[in-house]
C-alpha cells in the first residue's frame, strides 16, 4: 500500500484531515499558498472561531443535492466526538451564543494554532507560498470513496 498524501490547503479541513490521516500511519505532506497554516480559521466567528455546535443537524442546511454527504459527516462526526478530540489536542470549548461553541480563549488563533501544532507534532509536513495551479489527470488516478475512520 502507498502510504503517501498530499494535502492541497492547510486551511480547517486539510489541516484535521492531515491530523486523522498522520495519525494512522500516513506520511502527509500539506501545500499551502500561503505565508501560513489556518488564515481563514483566523477569521471565522469575528475572530473568535465557531468550533462547532452543540445541536447541529442536515435541518439547519438549505440544501437536498449534499443531503447524503451531510448525513454521513454529521453521523460519524457528532458533537461529543468534536469536542473529545479537540480536548485531547488541548482545546477546551465554551458554549457561546445559542449553542454554537468557540475556544475558551474565545481567539481563533487558539484554534489554528493547535490545529497546526498537532499536525506538526504527528509528523505532517508543510510547504507554504506553493499555489496548485493544475493538476494533471492523465498522471494521477484516484478514487474517492466515503469511509468511516475511527479516530
Amino acid at each position: 500500500m502507498n502510504n503517501k498524501i498530499i494535502i492541497i490547503g492547510a486551511g480547517a479541513s486539510g489541516l484535521f484531515a492531515s491530523i486523522i490521516l498522520a495519525k494512522k500511519n500516513y506520511d502527509v505532506l500539506v501545500l499551502e499558498k500561503n505565508t501560513k497554516a489556518g488564515r481563514k480559521i483566523l477569521a471565522s466567528g469575528n475572530g473568535k472561531c465557531n468550533i462547532t455546535n452543540q445541536n447541529i443537524s442536515t435541518k439547519e442546511f438549505n440544501t437536498s443535492s449534499a443531503k447524503s454527504f451531510l448525513d454521513f459527516s454529521l453521523n460519524n462526526m457528532p458533537y461529543d466526538k468534536i469536542k473529545e478530540i479537540f480536548s485531547n489536542m488541548g482545546l477546551e470549548m465554551i458554549l457561546g451564543e445559542g449553542t454554537r461553541m468557540y475556544p475558551m480563549s474565545m481567539q481563533a488563533s487558539s484554534v489554528s494554532d493547535i490545529l497546526y501544532d498537532t499536525a506538526k507534532n504527528n509528523g505532517v509536513k508543510f510547504i507554504f507560498e506553493e499555489e496548485i495551479l493544475d493538476v494533471n489527470y492523465k498522471i494521477i488516478t484516484f478514487k474517492l470513496t466515503l469511509v468511516k475512520i475511527n479516530i
